[in-house]
């Protein structure tokens, strides 16, 4: 899992994907969120960049089911 900095539609995404790892958020929604940055949280140091989804939780194996994903504020 983490701050992998790469959108759904980028070849990065499609590589971890091409591995056999899928998205906990995905495998729960069937689509990834609208956006995963920014959260919302504020600090004095933030980062500007645009919003986009680039943060992930990546499961793998039949032994992995996620049964609940969210992001940060999302009930």
């Amino acid at each position: 899992m983490g701050d992998l900095n790469c959108l759904p539609t980028s070849k990065e995404y499609k590589l971890i994907e091409s591995l056999g790892f899928t998205s906990s958020y995905k495998a729960c929604k069937s689509t990834e969120p609208e956006i995963t940055f920014p959260t919302g949280l504020t600090g004095p140091h933030m980062d500007l960049d645009p919003p986009g989804t680039f943060d992930y939780i990546w499961v793998k194996g039949n032994h992995v089911t996620p049964i609940k994903s969210y992001t940060f504020g999302e009930a």
